[in-house]
This record gives structure tokens, sequence and C-alpha cells, in this order.
């Protein structure tokens, strides 16, 4: 599911189905602008959380990573080049 706050804000839903895992914390997905916000955002976010995902270009030709941070949420960032 998708919730559009303006044409610049999407926050999307995902379910977990993965039945063994009992999900207490959110899951968040961040899709910044542009490759510099994305490199500030990583670097913030592994100052003081554990990296899931490294930071890297993927399959689908996006730049993506995923970080848990101090407080146990899992930050999802993608960036896909225009």
């Amino acid at each position: 599911m998708e919730l559009h706050i303006n044409e610049n804000c999407v926050i999307y839903f995902v379910d977990k189905l993965d039945p063994q895992k009992a999900v207490s914390n959110p899951e968040l997905i961040l899709e910044p602008d542009s490759k510099e916000e994305m490199d500030r955002l990583y670097s913030k976010f592994c100052e003081k959380g554990t990296i899931g995902f490294e930071l890297q270009k993927t399959f689908w030709g996006a730049y993506h990573a995923i970080v848990t941070d101090p407080y146990g949420i899992s930050w999802s960032l993608n960036y896909s080049e225009k």
C-alpha cells in the first residue's frame, strides 16, 4: 500500500510474509532524490546503526542499503538514477 503525503513524499506499507519472524518494529523505506543524499543518509545511519545490507549498486539498477538504527527500526535506502 502507498500513502502519498505530497509529490515528494510517499510512505510504503509492506506485509511481512515470513511466519518464523515476529515483527515488532517497523521497516521504513527512504528514496532520496540524489546519490549525494543517499551517501549522506547511509553515512549518518551507519554512525550508530547496524548494517544489514551494504550500500551497493543492485541488479535492478539502483543503489540500495539496509541499516537498523539504535532503536531497532530498519531503514531501507533506495536511490534509482533517473
